[in-house]
């Protein structure tokens, strides 16, 4: 779990790389004047990688509609990617092909290039997708929904059992979501057994949803206010 947000930090980085790579190496195609493409059987290989590549993403997403982990969502980004690849090349043989077809031979060069830089630039949403989320991970930020749920939780109930005050402290690795919470009772607050204390604890877990592996969830209660300092 601690892993996995390093895992898509260093492969939404080798995207962005590869974006910006693949949009230079168009600008300076164009620049150089255009890139002769071989066509032939290079089509076919273009139109089978697209339809295989597309068939195992939406393969991936619907079965991770069950397993719900984050990382196979995001690598599964890099298969639309290089579909989206696998298209632009389809794309860019084809429509060489009906420029050199209707006597244009000397634009089909540039249609390469062009096409390179399109695709450069749409898998720049790609790459930030990974990379912000991932990012946010690597450096222990909450993601902001459940920070407002735990407070959501709290805030009802402290409003519900007269709580003094309380802190809490989010933090999320991969699938991995811990929870901090410290609550300041008052000194009247009516305490006959550690069952009390429990009971409170089993009320605000509840209220924060189902409980699984992934969830590391921490409630200590105390009458001193210098301990939530």
């Amino acid at each position: 779990w601690h892993l996995e947000p390093m895992v898509l930090l260093i492969e939404g980085s080798f995207l962005l790389l590869i974006a910006i790579y693949a949009f230079l190496n168009g600008v300076f195609g164009i620049i150089n004047g255009g890139r002769e493409i071989e066509l032939g059987l290079v089509i076919i290989y273009a139109a089978v990688f697209t339809v295989v590549e597309f068939a195992y993403f939406f393969y991936v997403r619907y079965r991770n509609r069950t397993l719900k982990s984050s990382l196979i969502q995001f690598d599964n980004i890099s298969w639309m990617v290089d579909a989206m690849l696998s298209v632009g090349l389809l794309i860019s043989f084809l429509a060489a092909l009906l420029l050199k077809s209707q006597g244009y031979g000397e634009w089909a060069v540039y249609v390469d290039p062009l096409i390179l830089i399109l695709l450069a630039l749409s898998m720049l949403a790609p790459a930030f997708k990974i990379l912000r989320p991932a990012l946010r991970e690597v450096l222990g930020i909450a993601p902001d929904h459940l920070d407002d749920k735990v407070r959501e939780v709290m805030d009802a109930a402290q409003a519900r059992h007269g709580f003094d005050d309380y802190v809490s402290y989010v933090q999320k690795h991969g699938r991995a979501r811990f929870i901090e919470i410290h609550v300041v009772l008052p000194a009247d607050y009516p305490v006959d057994n550690v069952a009390t204390l429990d009971g409170l604890r089993e009320e605000i877990s509840t209220g924060l949803g189902t409980a699984d592996a992934a969830r590391w969830l921490t409630i200590s209660f105390t009458g001193d206010r210098k301990w939530i300092a």
